[in-house]
């Protein structure tokens, strides 16, 4: 579907969806707009109690446009393309969701996210071919660079990120690595303490980022001079290696 930019809105009305034609209340919701001329397309993504994982009556499958040089965006969830996707109510552990991007023209392209209707949730896009990550609370319009024909798996959007103690190898029991305030810090115990230990940090492409040794210590603090960006943290001492993802504001 293509909107003509006089039917841009902030907000104002409900999210409707199937079940709730006679109900005025609306869920937790958000939608994204590819931007292009005087119009835009979009796609949503609710959070609903009786929502599940699959497809289901809250969801809609996206109508694409063959036709004149609109982008196209969705949601993907087990397989299927989505312009409206239902899911369950967020919790503690946070919420990933694959999104697709199909641009109409070559050049730059322009999301604009709308969080009205999603108070209280951190949402970070993430984009899988720069690895920028922007906070959409913080800045809801995000600019980027695509050409027609592009692999269109190009987003992942992060509900309320756990983004500290995410495993993705090797693990050490006694090490625990997280960020803070534009640093990695690493914590040791146990034997692990008394160990100096060689740490390697990449970025999401696998690219070299730092390579120190650290003294044998509970805690260290590692400057990484990074902004909104997944590292790979990867720790290697006589008690074993630690591979972590982090997450530095």
């Amino acid at each position: 579907m293509y909107i003509p930019i006089s039917a841009r809105v902030h907000s104002g009305q409900s999210f409707y969806k199937s079940t709730q034609a006679e109900n005025d209340d609306s869920p937790p919701h958000m939608s994204m707009r590819a931007l292009v001329g005087e119009g835009y397309t979009e796609m949503n993504i609710a959070f609903l109690e009786e929502a599940t994982e699959g497809f289901d009556i809250y969801d809609t499958r996206k109508m694409f446009a063959y036709m004149g040089n609109a982008p196209q965006v969705y949601s993907e969830q087990n397989g299927e393309q989505l312009s409206i996707n239902g899911l369950p109510l967020l919790t503690g552990d946070g919420y990933e969701v694959t999104m697709g991007y199909r641009p109409g023209y070559d050049g730059t392209q322009y999301l604009e996210a709308n969080l009205d209707n999603l108070e209280e949730t951190e949402v970070l896009l993430e984009d899988l071919v720069t690895g920028d990550v922007q906070s959409l609370v913080d800045d809801p319009l995000y600019t980027f660079e695509a050409k027609v024909g592009d692999e269109p798996v190009r987003f992942t959007l992060h509900f309320n990120p756990v983004y500290t103690v995410v495993e993705v190898g090797e693990s050490q029991p006694d090490i625990r690595i997280y960020a803070y305030d534009g640093s990695v810090y690493i914590q040791s115990n146990g034997e692990a303490a008394k160990e100096k230990k060689e740490v390697r940090i990449y970025d999401m492409f696998g690219r070299k980022v730092l390579e120190i040794t650290i003294p044998p210590s509970t805690l260290e603090k590692i400057p990484v001079h990074r902004n909104n960006a997944f590292l790979i943290v990867r720790t290697v001492s006589l008690s074993g290696v630690h591979t972590t993802k982090v997450f530095v504001k």
